[in-house]
């Protein structure tokens, strides 16, 4: 699974992207990230963008088409979503993407 994530506000306000690649993780992230982030799962825990709480993490992400799947398909979500298992995928992702950021220096 090839996706495009993005993180932004909170207190500092700072936007974090990235593309990534469910086969270049490690295995129980991978694993984890497949499951939680099906397109039926992400519509119901996808919310519309809130500009009145401007300190709120939102997360943007874009799942990229593989094989004949065409079609890409981006969702926003923000850190007070009803959706844990999602959220908490997310979380480790951006996790992931600062740790091989780090690496890269």
């Amino acid at each position: 699974m090839k996706l495009i994530l993005s993180c932004s506000g909170g207190v500092v306000g700072s936007r974090i992207q990235a593309q990534l690649d469910t086969a270049e993780l490690g295995a129980e992230l991978a694993r984890r990230a497949e499951a939680a982030l099906q397109p039926e799962k992400l519509a119901q825990a996808s919310s519309p963008e809130n500009p009145l709480r401007t300190d709120v993490l939102e997360y943007d992400l874009t799942l990229l088409p593989e094989g004949e799947d065409t079609d890409f398909r981006h969702y926003r979500f923000s850190e007070t979503s009803a959706a844990p298992e999602v959220l908490e995928v997310l979380d480790e992702l951006m996790q992931e993407i600062i740790r091989l950021r780090a690496r890269r220096r």
